[in-house]
This record gives structure tokens, sequence and C-alpha cells, in this order.
């Protein structure tokens, strides 16, 4: 089958996947990455406490805006902030690698403030 067969449906879904794919790289490869990288656990376990308690604050944000607009847009804003959360783990070089990955790891937690979104969706 060519791709110029395959129903339009199907294109968008296999697209969403390979766009999504690379979150289950990075929840197991970012802290591995960050010890090769020369950080050490003390580093690695601050970063993470320092993401989480950052994301707190936006925990109440979120449940309030999302109060009065639709959950679609929660759903959207998953993979959108999940893409740019990926795009600044690949600019993650240099002297900029620690803010580059601090902000990363910032969105995805934000995108992940959006997963039940998913259950309350189908109900």
């Amino acid at each position: 089958m060519r791709w110029s067969e395959v129903p339009r449906d199907a294109k968008a879904y296999m697209l969403y996947h390979t766009i999504i794919a690379p979150q289950l790289i990075v929840w197991y490869l970012l802290p591995l990455y960050m010890m090769y990288s020369g950080y050490s656990v003390l580093e690695v376990g601050a970063f993470f406490t320092a993401v989480n308690i950052v994301s707190i604050p936006l925990t109440y944000l979120i449940g309030r805006f999302f109060n009065e607009y639709p959950l679609k847009t929660g759903l959207i804003l998953i993979d959108a902030l999940d893409g740019i959360a990926y795009i600044l783990y690949g600019f993650a070089k240099g002297s900029i690698a620690p803010l580059m990955l601090f902000l990363g790891y910032t969105i995805e937690e934000i995108s992940a403030l959006f997963y039940p979104f998913t259950k309350l969706m189908s109900r």
C-alpha cells in the first residue's frame, strides 16, 4: 500500500504517534543523559525536585483556567507542549544545556498536568 492510498485519518494517527513517541524515551533517558553529561546524582535529584516545585502553583492555575474553557484545548496543549519540550532538549548543548533541560522538563511537567483531561473527555 502506498502512502497516497492510506486513509486521511490513518495518516493523521500515524503522524500523531511519530510526534509523541520521544516522550517515552525522554522519561527514561533524560536522567541517564544528565548523569553521563557530568551531573552528580544529587544535582539530577535537585533538578527534578526543582521542576516539581515549580509545577505546583501551575497545577492550580491550569485548573482555574479550564473551569472557563473547553477541555479539548487541554488535549491539544498536551502534544503541543511536549513537542516544545523535545525541541528544547534538542538544543541542550554547551553552556545553555542546563537552562534548556530545565525549561524542557518544566514544560513537559506542565503538559503532564493535562493528562487527566483524556479521561474526562472519554466520559
